[in-house]
C-alpha cells in the first residue's frame, strides 16, 4: 500500500542537528569518563558537527545530481518537547540538566 506521507523525514544533514547530537553526547556522557566534555566544548560544537555531518559536501553532491539543497546549514530544531537553538548548544545542555536533574 502506498502512503506518500507515511514518513516525515528530511535527509539533509543539517549542521544544527549535528550540534544537537553533540549536545546530547555531552549531556549524557555515555562513556562515563567525561572525555566527551573535553572533545566537545562550547567553543567547538560547529567544528565537531562539520567533521561528522559533512553538510557542505552533501550540498555539493546534491547539486551535482540536479537537486536544490538548502543554502542554510542551521535552523532551529523542533523537538518533541522543546526547540534547540544551534547557536547555544551548551546553554541547552545546562538548561536540560537544570530542568530534569540529569
Amino acid at each position: 500500500k502506498a502512503v506518500p506521507d507515511r514518513i516525515d523525514f528530511d535527509p539533509y544533514p543539517w549542521q544544527s542537528f549535528a550540534n544537537w547530537i553533540s549536545s546530547q553526547l555531552v549531556r549524557w556522557d555515555l562513556q562515563g569518563d567525561e572525555k566527551v566534555k573535553s572533545a566537545i566544548t562550547s567553543e567547538n560544537y560547529d567544528q565537531v558537527g562539520k567533521e561528522i555531518f559533512l553538510t557542505d559536501l552533501a550540498r555539493e553532491l546534491a547539486q551535482e545530481v540536479g537537486q536544490t539543497p538548502p543554502t542554510e546549514i542551521y535552523r532551529t530544531e523542533t523537538l518533541e518537547f522543546d526547540t534547540f537553538d544551534p547557536a547555544k548548544p551548551q546553554e541547552y545542555v545546562d538548561e536540560q540538566i537544570k530542568k530534569y536533574g540529569f
